[in-house]
């Protein structure tokens, strides 16, 4: 697993962006809808949340979010609780 760990690590900002703020408004926003269209409650747990930059977006829908990553390349294990806006 580490091997796999340092390998996303060289990718991550590029696979999320050079900032925790990047997103591709189409291409993000239209897997979002789609992703809330397919929900039965208001609870999601997104693991390898990277930035949490779609955590962060699915909260501000409205959602209860508990987002965790614990790829290097984001600054190390982390656990997001983000409650609706």
């Amino acid at each position: 697993m580490p091997d796999a760990l340092a390998a996303y690590a060289k990718i991550a900002r590029r696979y999320a962006g050079d900032a925790a703020d990047e997103d591709d408004p189409a291409w993000r926003a239209a897997n979002r809808a789609l992703f809330r269209s397919r929900l039965s409650g208001p609870t999601v747990l997104e693991v390898g949340c990277g930035p949490a930059t779609d955590s962060a977006k699915l909260a501000e829908a409205g959602l209860r979010v508990t987002a965790s990553e614990i790829g290097g390349g984001f600054g190390g294990k982390t656990i997001v609780y983000l409650e609706p806006l």
